[in-house]
Protein backbone atom coordinates (compact mmCIF):
# COMPACT_ATOMS: atom_id res chain seq x y z
CA UNK A 1 0.00 0.00 0.00
CA UNK A 2 2.76 2.50 1.30
CA UNK A 3 4.52 1.53 -2.04
CA UNK A 4 1.90 1.81 -4.38
CA UNK A 5 1.71 5.69 -3.12
CA UNK A 6 5.61 6.72 -3.14
CA UNK A 7 5.23 5.31 -6.43
CA UNK A 8 2.43 7.47 -7.78
CA UNK A 9 3.68 10.52 -6.14
CA UNK A 10 7.25 10.09 -7.64
CA UNK A 11 5.30 10.19 -11.41
CA UNK A 12 3.81 13.22 -10.45
CA UNK A 13 7.29 14.95 -9.86
CA UNK A 14 9.02 13.66 -12.70
CA UNK A 15 5.93 14.86 -14.66
CA UNK A 16 6.29 18.68 -12.89
CA UNK A 17 9.92 18.24 -13.72
CA UNK A 18 8.86 17.52 -17.46
CA UNK A 19 7.17 20.57 -17.91
CA UNK A 20 9.18 23.64 -18.88
CA UNK A 21 10.05 25.86 -16.36
CA UNK A 22 8.07 28.78 -18.25
CA UNK A 23 5.12 26.75 -17.56
CA UNK A 24 5.40 26.45 -14.25
CA UNK A 25 3.30 28.88 -12.49
CA UNK A 26 3.36 31.04 -9.54
CA UNK A 27 1.36 32.15 -7.25
CA UNK A 28 3.60 35.11 -5.90
CA UNK A 29 6.27 36.96 -7.21
CA UNK A 30 9.36 35.34 -8.10
CA UNK A 31 12.74 36.64 -5.69
CA UNK A 32 16.33 35.15 -5.86
CA UNK A 33 18.26 34.88 -2.39
CA UNK A 34 21.49 34.82 -2.31
CA UNK A 35 24.53 33.75 0.11
CA UNK A 36 25.71 37.23 2.02
CA UNK A 37 29.47 36.88 0.89
CA UNK A 38 32.10 37.90 3.53
CA UNK A 39 35.16 40.31 1.94
CA UNK A 40 37.13 38.08 4.26
CA UNK A 41 37.27 34.94 2.00
CA UNK A 42 38.04 34.67 -1.45
CA UNK A 43 35.24 33.50 -3.77
CA UNK A 44 36.23 30.57 -4.96
CA UNK A 45 36.48 26.86 -3.80
CA UNK A 46 39.55 25.28 -1.88
CA UNK A 47 41.49 22.49 -3.54
CA UNK A 48 41.11 19.26 -0.92
CA UNK A 49 44.07 17.11 -2.34
CA UNK A 50 46.61 17.57 -0.52
CA UNK A 51 44.81 18.13 2.82
CA UNK A 52 46.09 15.94 5.93
CA UNK A 53 43.22 13.49 6.77
CA UNK A 54 43.17 11.40 10.07
CA UNK A 55 43.00 7.76 10.29
CA UNK A 56 38.95 8.19 9.17
CA UNK A 57 39.76 9.24 6.32
CA UNK A 58 38.53 13.22 7.15
CA UNK A 59 39.66 15.96 5.77
CA UNK A 60 41.53 18.77 7.81
CA UNK A 61 40.89 21.92 6.49
CA UNK A 62 40.47 25.05 8.58
CA UNK A 63 37.46 26.67 9.73
CA UNK A 64 38.04 29.38 7.58
CA UNK A 65 38.12 27.40 4.86
CA UNK A 66 34.86 25.52 5.98
CA UNK A 67 33.26 28.69 5.89
CA UNK A 68 34.75 29.62 2.59
CA UNK A 69 33.26 26.95 1.08
CA UNK A 70 29.82 27.16 2.50
CA UNK A 71 29.41 30.50 1.37
CA UNK A 72 30.96 29.63 -2.48
CA UNK A 73 29.21 26.40 -2.60
CA UNK A 74 25.32 28.01 -0.89
CA UNK A 75 22.68 27.55 -3.21
CA UNK A 76 20.33 30.26 -4.54
CA UNK A 77 17.22 30.26 -3.47
CA UNK A 78 14.23 31.22 -6.14
CA UNK A 79 11.29 31.20 -4.24
CA UNK A 80 7.68 31.75 -5.46
CA UNK A 81 6.47 34.68 -2.88
CA UNK A 82 3.05 34.68 -2.48
CA UNK A 83 2.70 35.62 1.32
CA UNK A 84 4.87 36.00 4.40
CA UNK A 85 5.12 31.65 4.79
CA UNK A 86 7.31 31.70 1.79
CA UNK A 87 10.08 33.98 3.39
CA UNK A 88 12.96 32.10 4.74
CA UNK A 89 14.12 33.14 8.62
CA UNK A 90 15.59 32.58 11.53
CA UNK A 91 13.82 29.76 14.10
CA UNK A 92 12.82 31.01 17.16
CA UNK A 93 11.96 29.57 20.15
CA UNK A 94 9.74 30.04 23.40
CA UNK A 95 6.13 30.86 21.93
CA UNK A 96 3.18 28.13 21.90
CA UNK A 97 3.65 27.74 18.37
CA UNK A 98 6.92 27.07 16.55
CA UNK A 99 7.77 29.46 13.60
CA UNK A 100 10.66 32.10 12.20
CA UNK A 101 11.66 35.34 12.55
CA UNK A 102 11.40 36.70 8.53
CA UNK A 103 13.71 39.77 9.68
CA UNK A 104 16.27 37.95 9.96
CA UNK A 105 16.69 35.56 6.78
CA UNK A 106 19.53 33.17 7.93
CA UNK A 107 20.60 29.58 6.14
CA UNK A 108 22.59 27.04 8.70
CA UNK A 109 25.38 24.96 7.50
CA UNK A 110 26.62 21.75 8.73
CA UNK A 111 29.94 19.76 7.22
CA UNK A 112 29.79 16.06 7.22
CA UNK A 113 31.50 13.16 4.91
CA UNK A 114 30.20 10.43 2.83
CA UNK A 115 32.48 7.66 2.23
CA UNK A 116 31.36 7.11 -1.85
CA UNK A 117 33.56 4.70 -4.12
CA UNK A 118 35.76 3.55 -1.46
CA UNK A 119 36.61 7.79 -1.42
CA UNK A 120 35.87 9.81 1.76
CA UNK A 121 34.22 12.91 0.56
CA UNK A 122 33.27 16.34 2.18
CA UNK A 123 29.93 17.29 1.82
CA UNK A 124 27.64 20.59 2.79
CA UNK A 125 24.42 20.40 4.29
CA UNK A 126 21.95 23.90 3.99
CA UNK A 127 18.90 24.11 6.26
CA UNK A 128 16.10 26.94 4.98
CA UNK A 129 13.66 27.81 7.08
CA UNK A 130 10.11 28.81 6.59
CA UNK A 131 7.43 30.15 9.16
CA UNK A 132 5.08 26.79 8.15
CA UNK A 133 4.07 24.44 5.25
CA UNK A 134 1.12 26.11 3.57
CA UNK A 135 -0.40 23.10 1.21
CA UNK A 136 -3.86 22.98 3.16
CA UNK A 137 -3.28 18.68 2.94
CA UNK A 138 -2.25 16.43 5.43
CA UNK A 139 1.57 17.64 5.37
CA UNK A 140 0.60 21.36 6.52
CA UNK A 141 1.58 23.08 9.85
CA UNK A 142 3.47 25.11 11.59
CA UNK A 143 7.52 25.53 10.90
CA UNK A 144 8.77 24.27 7.39
CA UNK A 145 12.38 23.37 5.91
CA UNK A 146 14.63 22.35 3.34
CA UNK A 147 17.36 20.56 3.56
CA UNK A 148 20.23 20.96 0.55
CA UNK A 149 23.07 19.01 0.43
CA UNK A 150 26.19 19.17 -1.27
CA UNK A 151 29.46 16.53 -2.11
CA UNK A 152 32.26 17.87 -2.68
CA UNK A 153 35.32 15.81 -4.80
CA UNK A 154 39.06 16.20 -3.87
CA UNK A 155 39.20 19.04 -6.13
CA UNK A 156 36.11 21.02 -4.46
CA UNK A 157 33.94 20.46 -6.81
CA UNK A 158 30.65 19.40 -6.81
CA UNK A 159 29.73 15.72 -7.47
CA UNK A 160 26.52 15.51 -6.46
CA UNK A 161 23.49 17.17 -4.87
CA UNK A 162 20.60 16.27 -2.83
CA UNK A 163 17.59 17.42 -1.00
CA UNK A 164 15.28 16.81 1.56
CA UNK A 165 12.41 18.52 3.62
CA UNK A 166 13.11 19.09 7.73
CA UNK A 167 11.17 15.92 8.13
CA UNK A 168 13.20 13.64 6.16
CA UNK A 169 10.57 13.18 3.27
CA UNK A 170 10.50 14.26 -0.71
CA UNK A 171 14.66 12.63 -1.07
CA UNK A 172 15.87 13.86 -4.75
CA UNK A 173 19.50 14.17 -6.00
CA UNK A 174 20.59 16.33 -8.87
CA UNK A 175 23.94 14.85 -10.12
CA UNK A 176 26.63 17.42 -11.35
CA UNK A 177 28.44 14.54 -12.98
CA UNK A 178 27.31 11.62 -14.78
CA UNK A 179 26.04 9.23 -12.65
CA UNK A 180 24.02 5.66 -12.46
CA UNK A 181 21.84 4.38 -9.68
CA UNK A 182 22.55 0.58 -8.34
CA UNK A 183 19.95 -1.43 -9.12
CA UNK A 184 17.74 -2.39 -5.66
CA UNK A 185 14.75 -4.75 -4.60
CA UNK A 186 11.49 -4.07 -6.29
CA UNK A 187 9.88 -3.93 -3.02
CA UNK A 188 12.10 -0.59 -1.53
CA UNK A 189 12.00 2.98 -2.52
CA UNK A 190 14.37 4.19 -5.32
CA UNK A 191 16.43 7.67 -4.94
CA UNK A 192 14.65 10.12 -7.52
CA UNK A 193 16.26 11.53 -10.33
CA UNK A 194 13.65 14.03 -11.15
CA UNK A 195 16.14 16.23 -13.43
CA UNK A 196 18.20 14.97 -16.67
CA UNK A 197 21.03 17.70 -16.78
CA UNK A 198 22.50 19.70 -13.78
CA UNK A 199 24.56 22.86 -13.90
CA UNK A 200 28.10 21.73 -13.01
CA UNK A 201 28.78 25.12 -11.23
CA UNK A 202 26.73 27.19 -8.92
CA UNK A 203 22.95 26.63 -9.00
CA UNK A 204 19.45 28.10 -8.07
CA UNK A 205 16.81 26.13 -6.65
CA UNK A 206 13.19 27.11 -7.52
CA UNK A 207 10.86 26.66 -4.54
CA UNK A 208 7.43 26.50 -4.74
CA UNK A 209 4.75 28.76 -2.27
CA UNK A 210 3.48 26.82 0.60
CA UNK A 211 5.07 23.50 0.29
CA UNK A 212 8.36 24.60 -0.68
CA UNK A 213 8.79 21.77 -2.92
CA UNK A 214 11.39 22.09 -4.97
CA UNK A 215 10.89 22.53 -8.71
CA UNK A 216 13.58 22.93 -10.83
CA UNK A 217 17.72 23.56 -10.69
CA UNK A 218 18.97 25.80 -12.76
CA UNK A 219 22.40 27.99 -13.27
CA UNK A 220 22.25 31.27 -12.01
CA UNK A 221 22.23 32.85 -15.36
CA UNK A 222 18.59 31.11 -16.08
CA UNK A 223 16.75 33.07 -13.46
CA UNK A 224 13.95 35.92 -13.80
CA UNK A 225 12.97 37.29 -10.73
CA UNK A 226 11.53 40.07 -9.70
CA UNK A 227 14.07 40.90 -6.35
CA UNK A 228 17.25 39.69 -5.20
CA UNK A 229 17.24 39.82 -1.63
CA UNK A 230 20.52 38.22 0.95
CA UNK A 231 20.22 35.31 3.89
CA UNK A 232 23.29 34.91 6.49
CA UNK A 233 24.86 31.77 6.66
CA UNK A 234 25.30 30.98 10.43
CA UNK A 235 26.36 27.19 11.56
CA UNK A 236 24.11 24.44 12.50
CA UNK A 237 25.09 24.23 16.13
CA UNK A 238 23.16 27.40 16.67
CA UNK A 239 20.05 26.03 16.70
CA UNK A 240 21.18 24.31 19.64
CA UNK A 241 21.22 27.19 21.41
CA UNK A 242 18.56 29.51 20.41
CA UNK A 243 17.96 32.89 22.89
CA UNK A 244 14.52 33.03 25.02
CA UNK A 245 12.29 35.82 24.87
CA UNK A 246 13.02 36.29 28.74
CA UNK A 247 16.38 36.07 28.76
CA UNK A 248 18.80 32.75 28.45
CA UNK A 249 18.53 29.79 25.68
CA UNK A 250 17.11 26.41 24.18
CA UNK A 251 17.01 24.13 21.57
CA UNK A 252 15.28 24.25 18.88
CA UNK A 253 14.36 20.27 19.12
CA UNK A 254 13.54 18.75 22.13
CA UNK A 255 14.81 15.51 23.59
CA UNK A 256 13.30 13.40 21.63
CA UNK A 257 14.77 15.30 18.41
CA UNK A 258 11.40 17.16 17.16
CA UNK A 259 10.49 20.06 17.09
CA UNK A 260 7.80 20.44 19.09
CA UNK A 261 4.53 21.30 17.46
CA UNK A 262 5.04 20.45 14.11
CA UNK A 263 2.99 17.41 14.36
CA UNK A 264 1.25 16.35 11.11
CA UNK A 265 -1.43 14.78 10.05
CA UNK A 266 -0.10 12.22 7.66
CA UNK A 267 1.60 10.49 10.63
CA UNK A 268 -2.06 9.22 11.62
CA UNK A 269 -1.60 7.11 8.01
CA UNK A 270 1.77 6.84 7.89
CA UNK A 271 2.71 5.00 11.06
CA UNK A 272 2.98 1.37 9.32
CA UNK A 273 6.33 2.61 7.95
CA UNK A 274 7.99 2.33 11.06
CA UNK A 275 9.18 6.16 10.55
CA UNK A 276 8.06 7.98 13.89
CA UNK A 277 6.31 10.76 14.26
CA UNK A 278 6.59 11.46 10.07
CA UNK A 279 5.90 14.72 8.88
CA UNK A 280 7.54 16.24 12.31
CA UNK A 281 10.30 18.36 11.53
CA UNK A 282 13.68 17.28 13.51
CA UNK A 283 17.02 16.82 14.33
CA UNK A 284 19.96 15.82 11.96
CA UNK A 285 20.71 12.47 12.73
CA UNK A 286 17.35 11.46 12.29
CA UNK A 287 15.86 11.91 8.96
CA UNK A 288 14.68 8.62 7.98
CA UNK A 289 14.20 8.92 4.07
CA UNK A 290 12.37 6.55 2.53
CA UNK A 291 8.72 4.63 3.90
CA UNK A 292 9.68 1.36 2.40
CA UNK A 293 12.97 0.31 3.62
CA UNK A 294 15.73 1.73 5.68
CA UNK A 295 17.69 4.58 4.72
CA UNK A 296 19.13 7.71 6.44
CA UNK A 297 20.18 11.01 5.06
CA UNK A 298 23.28 10.97 7.63
CA UNK A 299 24.16 7.73 6.77
CA UNK A 300 27.87 8.15 5.40
CA UNK A 301 27.41 4.53 3.19
CA UNK A 302 24.34 6.16 1.83
CA UNK A 303 25.03 6.67 -1.62
CA UNK A 304 27.66 3.79 -1.61
CA UNK A 305 24.30 1.65 -1.54
CA UNK A 306 22.05 3.68 -3.86
CA UNK A 307 24.93 4.40 -6.68
CA UNK A 308 27.54 4.15 -9.10
CA UNK A 309 30.76 6.44 -7.30
CA UNK A 310 32.12 8.57 -10.60
CA UNK A 311 36.06 8.42 -10.60
CA UNK A 312 38.59 10.40 -8.68
CA UNK A 313 40.53 13.07 -10.12
CA UNK A 314 44.03 13.21 -10.17
CA UNK A 315 46.22 14.02 -7.55
CA UNK A 316 47.23 17.64 -7.17
CA UNK A 317 50.42 18.75 -8.80
CA UNK A 318 52.73 21.55 -8.75
CA UNK A 319 52.11 22.67 -11.86
CA UNK A 320 48.40 22.55 -11.07
CA UNK A 321 48.77 25.24 -8.62
CA UNK A 322 51.17 27.38 -11.04
CA UNK A 323 48.65 27.58 -13.82
CA UNK A 324 46.00 28.96 -11.19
Amino acid sequence: FLLRGVRQYQQQVMERFDTPIAKLGTRGKLLLWQAARSAEFPHETVDLRNKPRDRLGRIGVLWSEMLQLAQFHAPQLWIDTAAEHDLPGQPVVGAQVPGVDVQEPVVHFLPGYARFGGRKLLQISYFVWFDQHASGDAAAGPLDGLIWRVTLDERGHPILHDTIHACGCYHYAFPAVAMQRREIADDRETLLFPQDQVPSGAVAVRLASGTHAVQRVVSPEQVTASGIRQYKLRPYDELLLLPLPGGGTQSLFGPDGFVDGTERTERLWLWPSGVRNAGAIRQWGRHATTFVGQTHFDDPFLFETLLVAPPAPGPALADDAAAR
